[in-house]
């Protein structure tokens, strides 16, 4: 949480027990979701990958942290400006940042407009999950067409209109193509996969349904896009609990869905 340090006891409470700085290297705000390879967790001290955002140059700055708790040196990352950065992935070999043109301006501010502006004369550059697919390096996440929802005010009014979609990308490393393919019919969000294929092709993914009609989806990327739910009270952001099989590995599919 933030980059403070908990303690958790058999009876399910938490004690702070101090700020987590690694050595006082942390100097900076750290991001929301930090990426832990579960196949270098198993073959070799594991490996935690994070980044900053920031409004000053260069704008965003990757980390990586071993698993005895060492953070690696910075390797700065530069924007032509702030970028609205939430997410990111990792693969096998690639670490992906999504440098999109919806951009932080505070000067905005001095004519009463948004400080996060969408600007429609860049182009994008490249969460939820991404692995390597022989040349091309596979990404699944959300696409909004509608950028005027990424507005608080708009959202207070129409709190149903957020067109949030799941999103099949593609990047061809050998001839710098990519492509595009829609995976959802409904407007959909907080996506999760099961963590233990963080990196690496899975085949499911649970996402909150946003509107009227609310529940969740569970999304088998093997087959056609689908407009389907399981009705549910509205809920938020979700967690995969794998089941635990002795002396060996469950199934993609095979656990539960934590959620409020």
């Amino acid at each position: 949480m933030g980059n403070k340090c908990f303690k958790n006891f058999e009876d399910g409470y938490l004690q702070t027990v101090g700020m987590l700085d690694y050595g006082k290297r942390l100097e900076h705000p750290f991001s929301a979701p930090p990426k832990i390879d579960p196949f270098t967790a198993v073959l070799i001290e594991g490996e935690m990958f994070t980044f900053e955002s920031q409004l000053t140059t260069p704008c965003c700055t990757y980390w990586v942290i071993s698993k005895d708790g060492f953070m690696h040196d910075p390797v700065p990352i530069t924007l032509s400006e702030p970028t609205m950065m939430h997410n990111f992935a990792i693969t096998k070999n690639f670490t992906i940042f999504m440098d999109f043109p919806l951009k932080f301006r505070p000067k905005n501010l001095l004519v009463r407009e948004q400080i996060l502006a969408f600007d429609a004369t860049k182009k994008a550059r490249f969460g939820l999950n991404a692995w390597e697919d022989g040349d091309e390096v596979v990404m699944i996440t959300f696409r909004i067409e509608n950028t005027y929802s990424m507005s608080i005010a708009y959202l207070i009014s129409n709190p149903f209109d957020y067109k949030s979609q799941l999103y099949e990308l593609r990047f061809n490393m050998k001839n710098g193509l990519a492509s595009q393919k829609k995976r959802s019919l409904s407007y959909v969000e907080f996506p999760r996969v099961n963590e233990n294929y963080i990196g690496r092709k899975q085949r499911f993914v649970y996402t909150t349904i946003i509107g009227k009609q609310a529940g969740i989806i569970m999304f088998d990327l093997h087959a056609e896009p689908l407009l389907g739910r399981q009705n549910f009270e509205f809920c938020g952001d979700t967690v995969f609990v794998s089941r635990e099989v002795p002396g060996g590995t469950s199934e993609e599919d095979d656990g539960c869905l934590i959620f409020f």
